[in-house]
């Protein structure tokens, strides 16, 4: 897989959804997202690939299209959604009927795995400030349950 980096940024606004143009999530009062936008070569053909943030902290509009997250304070959270082509080895990847944390709670403050949701490959990072509690998975797993493909 090929990636070319393609700087564009949306989202940034408070509350309200945040979406590639493929997958969309709904953000809760005070939260905040942000999208960056690549490629992905399949077949020879360029296809869309997007990074989806969201936060309960103020993101920059265009945090998604940096190499590096933004640092995430204490007691509050961000959820990375990668969301890609599904081809390659993701096509092996579990199915994942809703977007949630895995069953067993951990106390790790950063939560990777990845999945074919919607007819797409996706990755998703959940990286807490602080030691996650209970609230916070909740705050989390009603977040990725929003995620709804719309085209």
């Amino acid at each position: 897989m090929v990636l070319a980096a393609l700087a564009i940024a949306a989202g940034g606004a408070p509350g309200g959804t945040v979406t590639d143009g493929i997958l969309r999530a709904s953000l809760p009062g005070g939260w905040s997202g942000s999208v960056g936008f690549g490629k992905q070569i399949v077949a020879g053909l360029p296809r869309t690939e997007a990074y989806i943030l969201m936060a309960n902290f103020p993101l920059a509009s265009d945090a998604a299209t940096h190499e590096a997250q933004p640092v995430v304070p204490p007691n509050k959270l961000m959820i990375s959604l990668g969301d890609f082509v599904l081809t390659g080895r993701a096509v092996h990847w579990p199915r994942l009927q809703t977007l949630r944390l895995p069953e067993n709670p951990t106390e790790r403050r950063t939560v990777s795995w990845h999945g074919r949701f919607a007819g797409r490959a996706v990755w998703v990072t959940v990286s807490f400030g602080s030691k996650p509690s209970a609230r916070s998975r909740a705050l989390v797993d009603g977040v990725l349950a929003s995620v709804r493909r719309v085209r």
